[in-house]
């Protein structure tokens, strides 16, 4: 009987402390499914945090960043504290898994607003604006109450210029080659002239030709002798 006692009190200690299997962060009060970190002087988000967490309180402390997906599993999350810390910055996309949220409090932060850094907060601010609160007392709808460090303008005002790949085409041309057609001089013989000595032999040569000419005709010779073009010349003089 002792011993079943003894047993029950073991597991009622576990169920206290533990939530979905992991227990409350070291420094924080958990109660039920909210988990306040507040005013602990501390300078990183608490990793073990139960999945099943709708409230998270993480502000009044000296945190200086937030890990990359700290936040990746608390898709239960309804409410997430983080002003009055010294953020400057956040990773990009760090709060898009949180598809419950329906209060954030950034105020009281020195947020960088440099491009092109600032830009994710920025256009999350400006998507979100309904969620983000200011508590002065109250709480009330304030996506203002983010700002920049030094300029004092609000985070969501800043627009960063889109970064534009320009893509250059080269375009070869191959070289065309024209020939220029060729002209081909002739040149003119110069025919050697004929001593009178020798013309009368070539006109009496040329007086049988005819009958040369006959005889080559009729065995089929078709070549006509270059003497023939001679005498013809000769004639024509």
């Amino acid at each position: 009987m002792k011993f079943a006692l003894r047993g029950t009190c073991v597991l009622l200690a576990l169920l206290l402390c533990c939530r979905n299997g992991k227990a409350c962060p070291s420094r924080c009060s958990c109660s039920g499914t909210t988990v306040d970190c507040s005013g602990k002087s501390l300078t990183s988000v608490p990793s073990a945090l139960p999945s099943s967490t709708t409230i998270l309180y993480l502000h009044e402390n000296k945190l200086q960043s937030v890990p990359n997906g700290v936040f990746d599993k608390l898709s239960q999350l309804t409410t997430l504290g983080l002003d009055t810390n010294q953020l400057k910055s956040v990773p990009d996309g760090i709060f898009d898994r949180l598809t419950s949220l329906q209060r954030i409090y950034l105020y009281s932060n020195p947020w960088d607003c440099t491009c092109p850094g600032i830009r994710y907060f920025s256009e999350w601010i400006n998507k979100n604006s309904g969620i983000v609160y200011y508590y002065d007392g109250s709480d009330s709808v304030d996506p203002d109450s983010a700002k920049c460090s030094g300029s004092g303008k609000p985070v969501r005002s800043i627009i960063c210029p889109t970064t534009t790949t320009t893509t250059t085409t080269t375009t070869t041309t191959m070289p065309t080659t024209t020939t220029l057609p060729t002209t081909t001089k002739m040149s003119m013989v110069k025919v050697p002239l004929v001593p009178p000595e020798a013309f009368g032999r070539v006109m009496n040569a040329c007086a049988y030709f005819p009958s040369y000419i006959f005889l080559h005709l009729v065995h089929g010779l078709a070549a006509v002798p270059l003497v023939y073009l001679v005498c013809h010349a000769s004639q024509l003089l």
